[in-house]
């Protein structure tokens, strides 16, 4: 049995794998990411990141000079996928 359960500082995934629960961090704990290290999560190229942030396929903020994307617009990105994507024929 595997739960997320998210606390004040990050989300931890609790799986009960026999007799002792394990526990690791889902993520970071970062809500910002940059652009790189998105491209990263996504297994696609710094380069093609930029393009889809220029297109605006995926959303960043800007802090002063830096751009970051929140975690929330990386999911909303691949989300976005499933609803654009073409079923692939067998």
């Amino acid at each position: 049995m595997t739960q997320t359960l998210t606390t004040s500082t990050q989300p931890i995934e609790i799986t009960d794998a026999g007799s002792a629960p394990q526990h690791r961090p889902v993520a970071s704990g970062r809500f910002l990411l940059t652009v790189t290290k998105a491209s990263g999560i996504l297994g696609i190229s710094r380069a093609y990141a930029y393009r889809l942030v220029a297109a605006g396929e995926l959303s960043t903020v800007r802090i002063g000079s830096l751009r970051r994307v929140r975690l929330s617009d990386l999911a909303a990105y691949v989300d976005s996928l499933g609803l654009i994507a073409d079923p692939v024929s067998r």
